[in-house]
């Protein structure tokens, strides 16, 4: 009997592991008819966007539950997350802490976090991934530039592991990635989200445009450059900026990959206008993810798909941000020469922008409803 003690003591410890991780999510008791959708990491003011998009039916999508997970050595403001959504008595919103420890050496293969992750891919039907600062060039095997602003590494260990999980990649052939269990499921990267997802899946980051792309070293020779090849708000580093929108607008190029023209029913001379702020760009593609649009000058990527799982989509804009919806929003000039103050809303408006966003968001929506009918159909059948 002394010799089967340590082997019931590890079993019993096992058991309770198990049955404690299973009581957090009890798969049986999911609602069937809900759709469920995880924000990873973020802010309050991420929230609120969101909220926005949702109550305002820019996001339309029936029965929706949004789940914030937060990973807890990200040193993430999770209790003021907590307290907004109490406040507000959002019924529909939860918040999720996850943990477990995670470096640069263990990111692409099974780790601590790989149960967490797991169960948040089974116990949803889609997942977003926010931006947020410069990832560190050490997970795609480079140095850091002077120019790269690193500031949570943690966050982006953790991120970087679990899109991994998701989607798989060239760091590790041999790891079968979770959407093989279900190719419909919907990610979706914005900014440094899209960066995070090529990174994931085995690719690599230019560190900075205007100098590795354009040669260029301050920011004054930066807005000599068109427009439509900036790709953030460069003024901001310059007097004056009072009443000065804060992300700048660009147009994009759409390939020939025909993804935008297919599935948002786009003409394929289109170039939609976008928001943009970020200073870092996609550089050798992650494995399965393919170019479907460009700056105008063909030189920046600007939105990445997967080849093999449908619904992943990465772009290096913001489609997500409120005040491109909402026509009560704080007023801006567009630029110091600008004498009238107008809202972002305004602003798009005035550009023929607005469109391409709420299709974005109809075309995103109308995924969710799509994989619903489908799981009924098997379910019935």
């Amino acid at each position: 009997m002394k010799k089967l003690v340590p082997y019931l003591g590890i079993l019993f410890l096992a058991f309770l592991s198990v049955s404690f991780f299973h009581c957090q999510h009890p798969q049986e008791e999911i609602d069937k008819e809900k759709t469920r959708i995880v924000l990873v990491n973020p802010h309050v003011r991420y929230l609120k966007s969101f909220i926005y998009l949702i109550e305002n039916k820019i996001i339309d999508i029936p029965n929706l539950e949004l789940t914030s997970v937060i990973y807890t050595k990200a040193n993430h403001d999770y209790d003021n997350l907590t307290k907004f959504v109490e406040k507000g008595d959002y019924s529909y919103i939860y918040i999720k802490k996850t943990d477990g420890y995670l470096d640069k050496d263990d990111l692409f293969q099974e780790n601590s976090c790989s149960r967490y992750f797991y169960d948040i891919f089974k116990n949803s039907d889609g997942i977003l991934f926010l931006g947020g600062d410069d990832l560190s060039p050490s997970t795609y095997n480079q140095k850091t530039s002077l120019l790269t602003n690193t500031t949570n590494p943690h966050r982006h260990y953790f991120e970087l592991s679990f899109l991994f999980h998701l989607l798989g990649g060239s760091q590790n052939n041999d790891f079968k990635p979770y959407l093989e269990e279900n190719p419909e499921y919907v990610v979706y990267g914005f900014c440094l989200g899209a960066q995070t997802m090529n990174v994931a899946t085995g690719g690599t980051l230019c560190q900075d445009i205007p100098s590795r792309i354009y040669g260029l070293e301050y920011f004054e020779d930066a807005l000599n450059l068109d427009k439509d090849l900036q790709h953030s708000s460069y003024q901001r580093k310059l007097p004056p900026v009072e009443n000065l929108m804060l992300d700048c607008f660009h147009r994009i190029k759409l390939t020939g990959d025909q993804f935008f023209i297919n599935n948002l029913k786009l003409n394929p001379e289109d170039q939609p206008l976008v928001c943009s702020s970020h200073h870092q760009a996609l550089d050798d593609l992650g494995k399965g993810l393919r170019v479907i649009a460009t700056s105008v000058d063909d030189k920046v990527i600007e939105a990445v798909a997967h080849q093999k799982y449908k619904n992943v989509l990465g772009v290096q804009f913001h489609p997500e941000f409120s005040q491109l919806y909402n026509p009560g929003g704080g007023k801006f000039k567009p630029t110091p020469d600008d004498a009238e103050l107008i809202s972002v809303h305004e602003f798009l408006t005035r550009q023929n922008g607005l469109s391409f966003h709420k299709k974005f968001w109809s075309y995103f929506s109308k995924l969710f409803s799509e994989e619903k009918e489908l799981m009924n159909k098997v379910v019935s059948e």
